[in-house]
């Protein structure tokens, strides 16, 4: 679908967009500490499917737009954390690529006290088998097909696979990387050499010591820093715009949010027909503001895969003035 020579034209066609390497399970339970019994009383258990990769596809899907997630998952499958896996993916209708690659696959916890704001998710990491299996499922994610590449949830054990994933096509690559990746200079610095768009809050910029200049001049078009809730700016070839976020007086649960904003940028992006190569300031601007209004509706959703679809958005837009 996509061709190298024609990456700065519109399309008119619908996108096609592949979305690595992120997939667990996120086991979420709620408890109350302040109860003074001995044994705390579950109010709630869920398993939902997350993964920033599998978010942001989760958001695009609610805003109408198909993709191929390719996550990362256990050479066992019948291993707890593979099984948790594929339970959780059968909840949603999304293209699912897998790449046996690690060890076992990865899942997180969630644990929300009714009694505090500073719940957390627990998350694990696991290792990939070998360089041999890696270089292999590099070749495979090269003959994959589609025009946009977003990668996120990047760490450095991944960088073959993403360099493949980004392997011609210019224009339409997307980076929202883990901390750790932007901790590991040399490594970041190739990376950014073949990225059009990166996606990283305040702390993640200053983890990078890179200025926006020096992004820039590594390749990076169009750079977006988010501000939880300060909103955000962001910086397109050097010219600086912010945006404002979504307050809703309505309790919150941040886990995911920033990877629906991800995907409620794309989704705008896809709509007005412009890639990273191609986009204007103003459709930037009209891309943070979209995104900006589905990552503060999402926040008031419990679940990294359960925020607003085009039902949700049509009720906030038919009371608010939407650019």
């Amino acid at each position: 679908m996509y061709d190298g020579e024609n990456s700065l034209l519109k399309s008119t066609l619908m996108p096609s967009p592949i979305i690595g390497f992120s997939a667990n399970a996120e086991i979420t339970f709620g408890f109350d500490s302040s109860d003074p019994s001995e044994k705390l009383l579950l109010k709630n258990f869920e398993i939902f499917p997350a993964g920033s990769s599998v978010n942001v596809a989760t958001a695009l899907a609610k805003c109408g737009y198909s993709s191929l997630v390719v996550g990362l998952t256990g050479k066992n499958t019948q291993s707890d954390y593979d099984i948790l896996l594929n339970h959780a993916m059968s909840k949603l209708s999304l293209s699912f690529k897998r790449l046996s690659i690690l060890k076992k696959a990865n899942v997180a916890v969630y644990p929300i006290d009714k009694t505090s704001e500073n719940n957390r998710v627990i998350g694990s990491t696991s290792t990939i088998i070998s360089r041999e299996i890696l270089d292999k499922a590099a070749r495979e994610v090269e003959t994959l097909k589609g025009d946009w590449r977003i990668a996120t949830g990047i760490i450095p054990a991944h960088t073959k696979l993403l360099l493949a994933l980004f392997n011609g096509s210019h224009g339409y690559r997307v980076l929202n990387p883990k901390p750790m990746l932007l901790k590991k200079h040399a490594v970041l610095k190739t990376i950014l050499g073949c990225t059009d768009m990166l996606l990283v809050n305040k702390k993640e910029l200053q983890m990078a010591r890179l200025s926006l200049k020096q992004i820039h001049s590594l390749g990076v078009r169009l750079i977006i820093i988010t501000e939880d809730k300060h909103g955000g700016y962001f910086s397109l070839e050097g010219k600086v715009g912010n945006f404002q976020p979504l307050r809703l007086n309505l309790p919150t649960y941040s886990v995911g949010t920033g990877d629906w904003f991800n995907g409620g940028f794309l989704s705008k992006a896809f709509e007005i027909k412009e890639n990273i190569g191609s986009i204007t300031f103003s459709g930037v601007q009209e891309c943070v503001h979209w995104a900006a209004i589905v990552a503060g509706i999402k926040v008031t959703m419990r679940g990294a895969t359960n925020g607003p679809g085009k039902k949700e958005l049509k009720q906030y837009m038919n009371g608010h003035r939407v650019c």
